[in-house]
């Protein structure tokens, strides 16, 4: 059903994305406020758990299921996706609306709408692009993203928002093109009802772990910057926002691994337990050796980066960016530990270990952000996934071993 993902387009479509999004945040460091900034950065907030929510509940799953089904379950996994982001829009819209209000956000009827608009149009732009890595080709992926985020940038520089209302309607109605690819696929396939209802039982009880890690995923890495509006300022969250949007398009590789590995993982498992091994290990070293670049680029470069993107209201934070590129490495170990989690069936040890992630992430930042504001943020951020990964390496190896003694007095017998 999957071919296999050809990785130089994967790449190209990775670099897309990540790009995209940086130069759209970046666009908004020059023509937005501070405040204004910071209030983008919750939206990006909400973004980020319905996308959390989409992947876990759907896309995680299926990159291990879907070798073994039909175009059906493509079609189920369509249909399940309009369903939870139109229903985890409005609620993380309104979610908004209180931790807006806690740091002196007071959010209009027509910015909730702007906003509901863009958390559930994006959803549909996304999944033509991550169905597309496991149930077609990564060219499909490119094309969605080469059509995306050029005509966002493009309207942005043409129309210049210089509030989040506007600069909001445009990231929404940016995403109205793939999104109407996605739902017209669904019509398309005019499936029957009852043909898809086979895959809703087996699909929620083995993905009832993921589904439940859900909401930990987004709160262990946002607890952060909503304390951080409620004890700093939404400027401050604007600043924090900012300069980590500069490390996440620096970490565009190590997001290309993990999609990679995450889209080829599933098949490699079942039919190759050696080469399923060689890929982890290739993709650790790959990463390491990446990171490390990334942490010299930063070091030596960071003020200059700083000084040539952004404006005067971000220079005093170059130190920012080496906290939050520390943090990355912390990030990229605890995901590819739970690619291994899934593969092997231990999603319930990721739903373990994203709420100790989440009670460390509440600790530190309660602690620290008080202290020291933004760095408080990113120290918790880059603490967090660190005992995640560490929790979740022992518990695997844990399981693993077991397993291989069992089979060895198996064959005993």
């Amino acid at each position: 059903m999957k071919k296999i993902t050809n990785f130089p387009k994967a790449l190209a479509d990775q670099i897309l994305v990540s790009g995209g999004n940086f130069v759209t945040i970046l666009l908004g460091a020059r023509l937005l406020t501070l405040e204004d900034q910071g209030k983008f950065g919750y939206i990006l907030s909400a973004y980020l758990a319905v996308s959390i929510l989409n992947q876990t509940s759907i896309f995680q799953l299926a990159s291990v299921e879907a070798p073994k089904t039909d175009e059906s379950y493509y079609v189920f996994i369509q249909f399940l996706q309009i369903i939870i982001s139109f229903v985890s829009s409005i609620l993380l819209t309104i979610l908004l609306v209180w931790l807006g209000a806690g740091a002196g956000w007071k959010i209009s009827i027509m910015e909730f709408l702007i906003i509901l608009l863009f958390l559930f149009l994006q959803q549909q732009a996304d999944f033509v692009r991550r169905s597309a890595y496991i149930f077609s080709s990564a060219t499909v992926s490119l094309i969605s993203s080469a059509i995306l985020y050029p005509t966002r940038l493009l309207a942005i520089l043409v129309f210049k928002p210089n509030d989040i209302f506007s600069f909001s309607l445009i990231l929404g109605l940016t995403a109205l093109i793939p999104a109407i690819k996605s739902v017209f696929d669904l019509y398309k396939a005019k499936k029957d009802m009852k043909e898809l209802q086979k895959f809703i039982l087996p699909h929620f009880i083995k993905a009832q772990w993921l589904i439940l890690s859900a909401p930990f995923s987004w709160l262990w890495c946002n607890i952060p910057i909503f304390i951080l509006g409620m004890h700093g300022s939404l400027m401050q969250v604007g600043v924090f926002t900012t300069l980590r949007s500069l490390t996440n398009a620096g970490n565009v590789l190590l997001e290309t691994l993990e999609t990679y590995v995450s889209a080829s993982v599933g098949k490699s498992y079942i039919q190759n337990k050696t080469a399923y091994i060689k890929l982890m290990k290739n993709t650790l070293i790959s990463g390491l050796v990446l990171w490390s670049v990334g942490f010299f680029v930063f070091f030596v470069m960071g003020k200059d980066l700083i000084n040539i993107l952004f404006n005067n209201d971000y220079k005093e934070f170059s130190l920012l960016l080496i906290y939050l590129w520390t943090g990355i490495l912390s990030v990229f170990l605890s995901r590819l530990s739970s690619v291994m989690s899934r593969t092997v069936g231990k999603t319930d040890t990721i739903f373990v270990s994203l709420i100790i992630g989440t009670l460390v992430s509440y600790v530190v930042s309660i602690f620290l952000i008080p202290l020291f504001n933004v760095y408080g943020a990113a120290i918790a951020i880059g603490v967090a996934p660190l005992i995640m990964w560490v929790f979740q390496e022992v518990d695997v190896r844990l399981f693993i071993n077991k397993q291989i003694k069992n089979s060895s007095k198996e064959m005993e017998l």
